[in-house]
């Protein structure tokens, strides 16, 4: 998996009330299939939050691409997870967008023209195109979980196991015995 967007939370709180548009520009490196969002922050009451992709058009948000369910976040500050789905192209901004019922509270950092908003927003509809309000020099605590085209990356330490009939079935072993030549092998 990778991401895209802001994946630290800073120390400058921002606050937006219910009903606020907000969307966070993110440029995705590369081509592949998002699968999840997540928000750094809080409600100032338990509440309902959702989250969407938006194309951007010159430097702004445009159309809505996806969007997640409705999902439940608490007064509890740390991440938020929600799943969506968009296939996303390489070296392509697009706009994080999230919005609640309630109000909420995110990390902001300053940065270039990043944090758009829209303040005549009724949650749970995300509009489309995005009805901009103004873009401020921040950017928040939100990024895209995404698979790359291609298959997963696979980190340094991970633990991949297979059996053996897996492996000639799919000719992975030919395949792993070329990339790693290094790789000590057993006779059977």
């Amino acid at each position: 998996m990778a991401t895209f967007g802001k994946t630290t939370a800073t120390d400058t709180a921002d606050s937006a009330p219910n009903n606020y548009l907000l969307a966070g520009r993110a440029v995705c490196p590369s081509a592949g299939t998002v699968t999840q969002m997540s928000w750094f922050g809080y409600l100032g009451a338990n509440g309902n939050m959702k989250v969407g992709i938006y194309s951007d058009d010159a430097g702004t948000p445009d159309d809505l691409l996806a969007e997640s369910d409705a999902a439940a976040v608490t007064t509890v500050e740390g991440w938020w997870n929600f799943p969506v789905s968009l296939a996303v192209t390489a070296a392509t901004t697009y706009w994080l967008a999230w919005m609640s019922d309630k109000t909420m509270h995110q990390t902001i950092k300053a940065d270039v023209a990043g944090y758009a908003y829209d303040s005549d927003s009724t949650y749970p509809t995300f509009e489309t195109p995005f009805p901009e309000e103004g873009i401020l020099n921040w950017l928040a605590a939100i990024y895209a979980t995404y698979t790359p085209s291609g298959g997963s990356i696979v980190k340094k330490g991970s633990n991949l196991a297979f059996t053996m009939t897996e492996m000639l079935n799919s000719k992975m072993l030919f395949s792993i015995c070329n990339r790693f030549p290094k790789l000590t092998t057993r006779r059977f």
